[in-house]
């Protein structure tokens, strides 16, 4: 996998109307755990495209799935890879109280994009998270998504965020199976965490194919501890973990920096997106259709009160300004 490849480099698996396999290479500047805008300041932020999320979803989607050969591969595939496209510029930071993912799916997905309705009704319970009356197929793929923000999140909160993995609770560490703080894994998340804050490495071949290997041995050590006697898995149990981590770790250590801090969300939810609907004309349609260069351009333009480096983000403000205590010192 690599996490710095041009649009124009990427080759789908599958088979989708051309709209439709637009859609998807549109998540390579759309924002994934950090706003992916501004690489020409800064290319490190092209390491956080959602498009690299919704890869490694598929991923780990294709590892549950060696887990019960009875499950359509293909079926998981094409709904993983159309889980999470119907997003707007900036995603979470920009559609907070505007934009309800799971309502706009029918719209989204019209006739002209092949999905049935069935697979409209998979796709809805996926981004509600909702693994009742959904096919197993969808189950998988609701799963993967779980698995991959519970080893993703931190990961790269502590990677590229600078936020010392110290700060994982060792509750959190007891319930997936691993810490960060290992000697497996603490020194590999120094190494990385320094060629990104110090060498900004984010680009670097090398330093994408070790991220890509550490999270597949963590993936790996989640599911050692999980699913030992394969599917169909305990999703209360896993989902109650998800939701551990996000209020001991990530709502109180990492959305405050994330969000706000580096990623301007306060801008975009309280000035940006109203000045957007209210004097270029925008519609959801228009911002799903848009990537966030795009979404750049059309609000910084003539008469606009806004700057492009405005929506750059601040990937060294940890270091720099310590609202938590920070991996890798300035």
């Amino acid at each position: 996998m690599s996490y710095f490849l041009p649009i124009e480099a990427i080759r789908l698996p599958f088979s989708l109307p051309a709209w439709l396999s637009e859609r998807v290479l549109r998540l390579r500047r759309i924002t994934g755990f950090v706003t992916v805008y501004g690489e020409e300041a800064d290319w490190r932020t092209a390491f956080f495209a959602r498009l690299w999320h919704v890869q490694r979803v598929v991923e780990v989607a294709q590892i549950l799935v060696e887990l019960d050969r009875s499950i359509d591969v293909r079926a998981v595939e094409r709904l993983a890879w159309a889980h999470d496209l119907n997003r707007w510029p900036f995603a979470h930071n920009s559609e907070r109280d505007r934009f309800d993912q799971v309502a706009d799916i029918d719209a989204y997905f019209g006739p002209e994009s092949g999905f049935t309705p069935a697979e409209l009704k998979d796709l809805k319970g996926i981004n509600a998270k909702d693994p009742a009356r959904i096919s197993e197929a969808a189950r998988v793929v609701l799963l993967a998504d779980i698995i991959t923000g519970l080893v993703e999140d931190p990961l790269f909160a502590v990677i590229g965020l600078n936020v010392h993995p110290e700060l994982i609770p060792e509750q959190v560490d007891d319930l997936v199976g691993y810490s960060l703080t290992d000697d497996d894994f603490y020194g590999e998340c120094r190494e990385l965490a320094e060629q990104f804050h110090q060498a900004r490495a984010a680009v670097a071949a090398e330093f994408s194919k070790r991220v890509h290997t550490l999270f597949r041995d963590l993936i790996e050590r989640f599911l050692k501890a999980h699913f030992q006697d394969g599917l169909p898995p305990d999703f209360d149990g896993i989902m109650a973990i998800s939701r551990h981590l996000r209020a001991t770790f990530m709502r109180k250590n990492v959305f405050p920096i994330n969000n706000d801090m580096v990623c301007h969300a306060r801008l975009l939810q309280e000035e940006v997106m109203p000045w957007y609907f209210d004097h270029c004309g925008g519609t959801t349609e228009r911002l799903l259709e848009m990537d966030e260069y795009q979404f750049v351009a059309a609000v910084t333009g003539p008469g606009s009160r806004f700057r492009p480096e405005q929506f750059r983000p601040d990937l060294d403000i940890v270091a720099r300004e310590k609202p938590r205590r920070p991996f890798i010192e300035s």
